[in-house]
């Protein structure tokens, strides 16, 4: 289901737009120190390749992306260049991710992981930063000066060809910026947890079928779960194992996005990725043949064979991960922005053991009766789908151009 978003921009201070606008423009101006002189780079830059385009410094060279590394020399700076503006959360325009909220167990001072640091870092730059400011001096200390990467210019136009997906997925921060941007017959622009600053005058959407055109801001998928083996032959067969369930989506990454003028219908979604499937029930195992019938005057019966094994359950889905925050800056074309969510699956049951065979009858005197088969087993029950989660919120707010 797509939602229009027309007539749907927060109000927001002009004030805080030109301090945040004045920041970037002086700093990218001073630090994009350009690998390759703009006079040998061709203005338009068509990602021409089937269905995945990886965007990385050297598929970029290919094409003719420009490529520059931005020293970032302070936490501040991080927060000012690619994150979550705070006004957003103090005049509620966009909500505060759990994931960004720093918890009170988390002590810097006595326990300096990486995984601490790394979760107070984007607490500040991804969240509300006024509720990190006590980590600042030893974010800074610790982690910076950073590098950032930094792929095209102001002069440079980007057409992403029909049925390709331009994938940007370091798994880090990353910055861009075009003079346009064209996104042909169901094209997508396609952000894998990665936290992506996307700056373009112009941005064209020609055609799209479903949310998996347009702009995708994407987690990981979860892994599917172990099925396992079948099961050997016994008396009575062995109940096959159940699956194991599938591993949780993971989150998306926030991503902000600057668009003087957007033109034709442009899906934007924020998902988690998909939980994997569970694994599948081990199938019973089959009954063994039933005894044969004893030679003698009197020939004894064949024995029964053995009653097959109930199939494992299949395991159940994984949780879906939770889609991120998308902050969009809009001068024209607010009534081209389409929303919409999905889901997952779950994986399927075992299948149920086979019966054994009869047992042979007695070949003495007189023939003995041959035993009865034995009956199969019961298929395993499918595992449960993983729960969906929640889709990202955007924020649509008034572009503002660069103030020198």
């Amino acid at each position: 289901m797509l939602n229009n978003l027309k007539n749907n921009i927060s109000p927001v201070s002009e004030k805080e737009f030109k301090k945040i606008n004045q920041f970037r423009t002086k700093f990218l101006k001073k630090n994009l120190t350009k690998t390759t002189p703009d006079n040998t780079l061709p203005s338009n830059h068509i990602v021409s390749t089937s269905d995945i385009f990886t965007l990385t410094p050297d598929s970029a060279k290919k094409i003719g992306i420009a490529y520059h590394q931005i020293k970032c020399p302070d936490v501040q700076t991080l927060k000012l260049l690619t994150g979550t503006p705070d006004f957003l959360f103090e005049n509620e325009l966009t909500t505060e991710d759990e994931r960004f909220k720093v918890l009170p167990d988390i002590n810097l001072k006595e326990n300096r992981t990486s995984q601490n640091l790394c979760t107070v870092l984007k607490a500040y730059v991804y969240g509300n930063s006024n509720d990190a400011q006590v980590y600042e001096e030893m974010l800074n200390r610790f982690i910076f000066p950073m590098t950032l990467q930094h792929y095209g210019s102001k002069e440079q136009n980007l057409t992403i060809k029909e049925n390709t997906s331009f994938v940007i997925d370091s798994g880090d921060t990353v910055s861009l910026s075009f003079k346009s941007v064209t996104l042909e017959k169901n094209a997508s622009l396609v952000c894998a947890h990665t936290h992506v600053h996307f700056q373009t005058e112009q941005m064209t959407q020609l055609e799209h079928t479903s949310l998996n055109n347009g702009i995708v801001v994407i987690g990981t998928h979860g892994g599917n779960g172990g099925s396992d083996i079948n099961k050997k032959l016994g008396g009575n067969g062995t109940e096959g194992a159940d699956g194991s369930p599938g591993t949780e989506g993971g989150n998306s990454s926030e991503c902000t996005f600057y668009i003087k003028k957007l033109t034709g219908d442009t899906p934007f979604g924020s998902y988690g990725g998909n939980g994997g499937n569970g694994g599948n029930g081990g199938n019973g195992g089959s009954g063994g043949d039933g005894g044969d019938g004893e030679d003698s005057k009197s020939c004894t019966d064949g024995g029964n064979g053995g009653n097959g094994a109930k199939g494992g359950n299949g395991g159940n889905g994984g949780k879906s991960g939770n889609g991120a925050n998308i902050v969009i800056y809009i001068d024209e074309g607010v009534e081209y922005i389409l929303t919409g969510i999905h889901d997952v699956s779950p994986g399927s049951g075992g299948q149920g053991g086979n019966g054994g065979a009869a047992g042979k009858g007695g070949s003495k005197k007189s023939d003995g009766k041959p035993g009865s088969p034995g009956t199969s087993g019961s298929a395993g029950k499918s595992g449960s789908a993983g729960q969906a989660g929640q889709s990202g919120n955007i924020s649509i707010l008034p572009y503002r151009d660069p103030v020198d």
